[in-house]
């Protein structure tokens, strides 16, 4: 629930898209977040996990910010579904 409200977030502000990335044999992996260019993407479900699972240590508005910046991402190929978070 975390997690999807700031993947929205994310897809509202920074131009990303919600969607079900899925296996070669096309079964759902998991609910993301991906940038438009298919750079990278967040498990929305399992990031927010993590947050909550973490007692305070809130990145989430860090990870946002290195977002919108461009800051800090690794290099990654169009296409190529980096995960990030």
């Amino acid at each position: 629930m975390v997690g999807a409200a700031w993947g929205e977030r994310v897809c509202t502000a920074l131009g990303w898209e919600q969607v079900e990335l899925r296996d070669d044999e096309g079964r759902m992996v998991l609910d993301a977040i991906v940038s438009p260019d298919r750079r990278y993407y967040i498990g929305t479900g399992t990031y927010g996990r993590r947050v909550v699972e973490s007692h305070g240590a809130n990145t989430m508005e860090l990870l946002f910010s290195m977002l919108r910046d461009g800051a800090m991402l690794p290099p990654a190929v169009p296409g190529n579904y980096v995960e990030l978070g």
